[in-house]
């Protein structure tokens, strides 16, 4: 009896160990570059990828202007060096931006800006220009939680919170919040109209044209999908 039990626990322990291993093999899979550093080599005209002194990559320096298709933010990455907001830039559609390498599995480039490096999704990039979704920002989001109501463009704005209606039904793609506005993958703030139809962008005062995904509200308003 003593030596079944012992026999259990001693492949109850193998099991573990085994579904730990394989745990970690997939999390280091998938885990991005975390941090690291790049060192220009001239005389190879190459880019070096290090992490905690430990060569991890390597690939050649080529300068190539590319246009960013999806919103996101560029964040530095250092090794020992956490994120804080003066590494965090905003990149939104449009933008241009100078790549100098690419990561020898393809899925990162390698950007430098303001004499630092930065590692970018290649999905977040292209080689033609899109067509830009900012527009002036007439009034900050602040002004507009205040007011809670703006007349522009000859339309009546108002605002409506993801924090009390989730709107999980919407089927917003990659829904995301940008300046404190719900947006979906291409940056447009989600909109909601009781005259237009879905799909339908239009000019906002708030930074950045609007995609109708909602309706429900007055003929003559937006209802503007915030994260306040």
């Amino acid at each position: 009896m003593k030596k079944s039990r012992n026999l259990l626990i001693f492949s109850l322990f193998v099991f573990a160990m085994m579904l730990l291993f394989h745990v970690t093999e997939v999390s280091a899979k998938k885990a991005p570059i975390i941090s690291a550093t790049v060192v220009y080599n001239k005389e190879t005209n190459s880019l070096t990828i290090m992490e905690k002194n430990k060569v991890i990559d390597t690939c050649l320096y080529k300068k190539e202007t590319l246009y960013v298709k999806k919103d996101f933010r560029l964040v530095r990455l250092g090794p020992g060096k956490g994120f804080t907001k003066s590494d965090r830039l905003p990149k939104y559609i449009g933008d241009k931006i100078v790549r100098i390498g690419v990561t020898s599995n393809g899925k990162y480039s390698i950007v430098k800006k303001n004499k630092r490096f930065y590692f970018v999704l290649n999905s977040n990039l292209t080689k033609k220009k899109p067509a830009s979704n900012i527009t002036p920002m007439r009034y900050t989001s602040s002004q507009f939680k205040t007011r809670g109501v703006i007349h522009w463009g000859g339309w009546r704005w108002t605002w409506y919170s993801q924090r009390v209606m989730p709107g999980r039904g919407l089927r917003i793609p990659g829904r995301h919040v940008v300046g404190r506005y719900v947006c979906d993958r291409n940056g447009y703030i989600c909109l909601a109209s009781g005259r237009l139809r879905r799909g339908t962008v239009v000019r906002t005062p708030f930074g950045r044209k609007g995609k109708v995904y909602d309706s429900g509200c007055a003929r003559n308003t937006l209802d503007v999908y915030t994260n306040f």
